[in-house]
């Protein structure tokens, strides 16, 4: 196990969101440079890193464990859409705009960037595979649940949502692991550069959004902590509880624990942003989420261990 690369790992993304904020603060970024992001990232970065993530071998022998870490993909998704019912009335949210972002802060957490190294520093590389499965529901529910949640107040939902780029990236990425189909080189690596863009894109637009909040202010907030000790602790917990007596496999059970209780999703802001959804509590939840994970990961993952 590798403490120093999980604490690498976050604190370099909570750095890069600093850096979002100083060059707006700066006025390096301008603020329609930040505000232009969310409609890059949800249209090209996210869709191509959703493709070139599902890029991964296809064997027979996988497949039991392939259905087994799906379906609890499901079962973790649909305990965190139920818990997302309640925790808006817990944290007395305000109305439409506050109850979505919330909803989504609960279900939706930081996989790819925190997620994927967390896991590679307790097992092997064969966690990222089972990983990459276990997110598929993720990559889905975002899109389609996630933009409702968010668009609820200030855009109508309309079913054009669910053929936005990222469901098709889902479909395509799963339908070329399917049958086995490899993306040549000369374009898996230029969709893998810009894929990659996504997670650093993100924290920077969350830092640049950041520019107008009272930082004083936020770190008062009491539901920001709320809502970072439920998406932090509590969900992998509940998950860790529900699953260990009937999984035997620490692989196959560590993943959804280690999966549900990484930070809020950079997603979140730029999913406000883009669906009309309060984007300033977005990107606080994330940034605090975020920041207080430098102590919960590594005791989340002393736990896992001792199992």
């Amino acid at each position: 196990m590798n403490l120093n690369r999980i604490f690498v790992s976050i604190l370099t993304l909570f750095i890069v969101g600093i850096i979002g904020y100083c060059s707006r603060k700066k006025n390096i970024l301008s603020e329609e440079a930040v505000n232009s992001l969310p409609k890059f990232l949800l249209n090209i970065c996210s869709p191509l890193l959703i493709v070139s993530s599902m890029q991964i071998p296809f064997t027979q022998d996988k497949l039991d464990d392939i259905k087994t870490v799906f379906l609890l993909s499901i079962i973790v998704y649909f305990i965190s859409i139920i818990i997302s019912l309640i925790v808006p009335k817990l944290l007395r949210a305000n109305g439409d705009n506050e109850r979505g972002v919330y909803q989504f802060m609960t279900i939706f957490s930081n996989v790819s960037f925190i997620g994927f190294p967390v896991l590679l520093s307790i097992y092997s590389s064969e966690a990222i595979f089972y990983g990459s499965i276990f997110i598929i529901p993720f990559n889905i529910l975002l899109y389609t649940v996630g933009i409702y949640m968010m668009a609820s107040e200030k855009k109508k939902f309309n079913i054009k949502i669910l053929l936005n780029p990222n469901i098709l990236a889902v479909i395509i990425g799963f339908l070329l692991f399917a049958f086995s189909i490899q993306i040549p080189a000369f374009l898996l690596q230029p969709m893998e550069l810009v894929g990659n863009m996504t997670t650093p894109l993100s924290m920077i637009f969350i830092g640049g959004s950041l520019c107008g909040v009272n930082m004083k202010e936020m770190f008062k907030e009491w539901r920001l902590y709320a809502i970072s000790a439920i998406r932090l602790l509590i969900l992998p917990l509940i998950v860790l509880l529900l699953f260990q007596n009937f999984i035997s496999d620490p692989l196959l059970l560590g993943v959804p624990v280690v999966i549900t209780g990484m930070p809020i999703a950079a997603n979140c802001a730029i999913v406000a942003k883009e669906y009309g959804g309060h984007a300033e509590l977005a990107s606080s939840g994330t940034f605090m989420s975020t920041l207080l994970s430098m102590v919960t990961i590594p005791l989340l993952v002393l736990i896992i261990s001792n199992i």
